[in-house]
């Protein structure tokens, strides 16, 4: 049996290091997810897709390793800690992926385009997660 089709509650080290991801995002975004959300949301990130870019972007994001423009500026104090997009606020993970006034104003135009209303919350938008 390869990892790919190993069940996640199958391999205890992962489970602690993603009990970790949970507690941060559920922290960062104050999410209110159910062990099973949670669960499908890992399973997505590692299953769904066949592309391994895709899964290393999904993985990359969900446990935060993502460099953001205020991490860069922690390790290189002479990058700049702002969101490249908007140039406004401190850009950590939630400001670039949910909270920044240009990611907002796309996800409207999206949903003008398509004519779909999408529900605005971190965890479809982000994780891709949907009930």
């Amino acid at each position: 049996q390869s990892f790919v089709t190993t069940p996640l509650n199958a391999l205890p080290w992962l489970t602690v290091a993603l009990s970790h991801f949970v507690q941060a995002w559920t922290k960062t975004l104050i999410l209110q997810l159910t062990e099973q959300d949670w669960y499908t949301i890992f399973s997505y990130t590692f299953h769904a897709h066949t592309s391994v870019f895709l899964q290393e972007t999904n993985y990359t994001l969900l446990s935060r390793w993502y460099n953001t423009p205020a991490k860069i500026h922690k390790c290189v104090p002479s990058q700049p800690s702002t969101c490249r997009r908007c140039g406004l606020a401190m850009c950590n993970l939630e400001h670039i992926w949910w909270s920044c006034p240009r990611i907002t104003g796309f996800q409207i135009q999206v949903q003008e385009i398509t004519g779909h209303k999408i529900t605005l919350e971190p965890a479809k938008i982000i994780f891709h997660f949907t009930d």
